[in-house]
């Protein structure tokens, strides 16, 4: 008795077998033999494969085809979607990609978090501002009045320039990589970043320590792009005279190993009347503003500001009311929003550990005065260390009963501009006064934190109008 094949089942049977495997060993499937080759246009198999990455409608992306749209972009490129963790030195980023069907491309957005004059309408913590600074999108045709798309594999990538005398905002496609950023996934290093001051060199927190960290999205991979090696470390550490303070980064190497990840190197050469607007501040410009410093780039030849990203998890869970009697501090896990002073927000991953019953907010993105690095556990508390109101004599918020139900004491952490030495740990009182805000008290501050509650399109439109009317009266005066 014969054995039936794969080649013997029916196609609708095949087609239902393909939509459990990856893409990568369909792809192999097709090229084992004719019979399987004829399921290449098969246009439910590759439905299933852009659904995973919620695309829905191939005419999103400017497609006719789901085989078209997933060949061209999403194979490649379809593991960006998402949020992603930038390992900037100090300050951190947050960069975001998702589908754009007005632009019908996939678009790379940054987070903007220095936006004061939202300030003035909601008050800090502010929501972040997503300002686009790249698109993938299909290779057309060289005639664009027909916008068919070209036969060409390689998707297009653009970048938001900004003109230096005009400051008008433009997406120009990439034509060469001397004046255009690159992509680019990195294997895996021992490396990491330090602070040179004429104090001494400062080992910037690991970000990640590892891919269990809390925030580390480990479900996601990265783009199927050519692994290439990590730059090398230089072992070059002299120290500046303290009679001319100036501040570099190094690349060290180091015992403990950071996975691989995505990077967006920054262009060799600038464009004469343009430049291009990356999604991250640079660590020199921050410095800059707040001292009068000498800054360079990298003394040591490794280009430490292009920065590494991680996939940052956004699976925040549902509040639950303080009141409520089956109030559970895991619900507290997710994004959060925080006031670190005045018109400035960071962001901070809170996390529960069910073992030690700490919830711990990680720094993903820190505030520009350079004083608690992005990387660290801001603050902790322990949720079995119950305030009672009978406690404490005299706070800002004992006029608010409900509160008092949900106050736990724990510990942060304080510093000074750029120095580790004088960083201590001191006593806070963590609140929970309702099921998507905590209130972080200490002597010296009163802190704000507020869930991140992800995107809401027609809110964008209506804040990004605000902002645009709030700059045209700032320019006016």
């Amino acid at each position: 008795m014969t054995m039936a094949g794969l080649t013997d089942f029916p196609n609708e049977l095949i087609c239902v077998l393909y939509t459990y495997m990856l893409a990568v060993d369909v792809v192999n499937l097709f090229a084992t033999c004719k019979r399987m080759h004829l399921f290449m246009p098969e246009e439910a198999v590759w439905r299933h494969f852009c659904a995973s990455y919620g695309v829905h409608n191939p005419a999103d992306l400017g497609g006719t085809t789901f085989f078209q749209v997933y060949s061209k972009i999403l194979h490649t490129y379809g593991p960006l979607m998402g949020l992603w963790a930038g390992d900037h030195p100090y300050t951190g980023s947050i960069i975001e990609f998702r589908v754009d069907p007005e632009r019908q491309a996939i678009v790379g957005e940054g987070w903007d978090l220095d936006a004061e004059y939202e300030t003035i309408a909601q008050g800090p913590p502010t929501l972040p501002a997503y300002v686009v600074f790249m698109t993938i999108s299909l290779p057309l045709s060289q005639d664009q009045a027909t916008s068919e798309v070209s036969q060409s594999t390689t998707a297009v990538i653009s970048w938001r320039t900004i003109s230096s005398e005009t400051y008008e905002e433009e997406m120009w496609a990439q034509t060469d990589t001397d004046y255009f950023p690159t992509v680019h996934v990195l294997s895996p290093t021992t490396t990491s970043t330090h602070l040179q001051y004429y104090q001494g060199i400062t080992e910037q927190p690991l970000f990640p320590k590892d891919v269990t960290d809390a925030w580390f999205d480990s479900r996601r991979g990265l783009p199927r792009l050519v692994v290439e090696p990590s730059p090398v470390a230089h072992e070059d550490t002299a120290v500046p005279s303290p009679a001319r303070p100036t501040f570099h980064l190094l690349s060290l190497a180091g015992n403990h190993v950071r996975p691989m990840a995505f990077c967006i190197k920054r262009a060799p050469f600038y464009m004469d009347e343009r430049e291009i607007a990356y999604p991250w501040r640079d660590i020199f410009d921050v410095i800059d503003d707040h001292r009068n410093l000498n800054t360079d780039s990298s003394p040591n030849g490794v280009n430490c500001s292009d920065g590494r990203y991680y996939p940052l998890r956004s699976d925040s869970r549902t509040g639950i009311s303080p009141d409520d009697e089956n109030w559970d501090p895991a619900s507290l896990e997710g994004l959060w929003l925080g006031e670190s002073h005045a018109y400035v927000t960071e962001v901070l991953w809170v996390a529960y550990c069910a073992t030690t019953k700490v919830v711990s907010a990680y720094k993903i993105i820190a505030n520009d005065q350079c004083q608690i690095p992005r990387g660290v556990t801001f603050w902790q508390f322990d949720c079995e260390d119950i305030v009672r109101r009978s406690d404490v004599q005299t706070s800002r918020t004992n006029q608010h009963p409900l509160r008092w139900r949900r106050r736990f004491r724990g510990t942060g952490l304080r510093t000074t501009f750029l120095d580790e030495t004088s960083t201590r740990i001191v006593p806070i009182v963590a609140i929970v006064p309702g099921c998507d805000s905590i209130e972080i008290e200490s002597d010296e501050h009163c802190l704000l934190y507020r869930r991140y509650p992800g995107r809401n399109l027609a809110d964008e439109i209506e804040r990004s109008e605000f902002r645009r009317e709030y700059k045209e009266r700032l320019d006016w005066w």
